[in-house]
């Protein structure tokens, strides 16, 4: 809160507090608080905390988890347990096929770029058919043949 006039010490139970007058920053209203307190608290009141907090927007457009672009949709049915987030190569995709991708749909970057979420650079795999190519790239890598296969 902004300190609005010094009032000095003022003694309370076998203490001396300094006291000031402070503006609560949401309601506006004059309140006199011991100095120390009223520095460190952001309102004058728990009902005014309350409204504070409401009007917190604390989230992120955006978040990197992994090397994957999550974004906020809280209103999303897919999104992370808990969290407000999803993959934003997965939203593209259903965006582009109009309908929600189902739990065992991979979308796959060819490139293997994380954050290169284009649409033509995003295929569509089961599961297994993704754990396929995955096993498929490593063994090719192990042999020695395709210099920077994309996985």
């Amino acid at each position: 809160m902004r300190e609005i006039k010094d009032l000095g010490q003022v003694r309370h139970k076998d203490r001396n507090y300094r006291h000031a007058l402070f503006e609560c920053p949401i309601c506006g209203k004059i309140v006199e608080k011991i100095k120390k307190d009223g520095i460190r608290i952001k309102s004058c009141s728990y009902k005014c905390s309350q409204k504070f907090k409401e009007e917190r927007v604390n989230y992120r457009p955006y978040v990197i988890i992994s090397g994957y672009k999550y974004l906020y949709k809280p209103n999303h049915p897919k999104t992370l347990k808990n969290e407000l987030y999803i993959a934003e190569h997965r939203y593209i995709f259903e965006q582009n096929i109009g309908r929600y991708l189902k739990d065992d749909e991979v979308v796959h970057h060819l490139n293997g770029n994380k954050l290169d979420n284009r649409f033509s650079n995003l295929i569509l795999l089961s599961s297994s058919d993704h754990s396929k190519l995955h096993a498929y790239y490593s063994q090719i890598n192990k042999r020695g043949g395709i210099d920077n296969v994309a996985i």
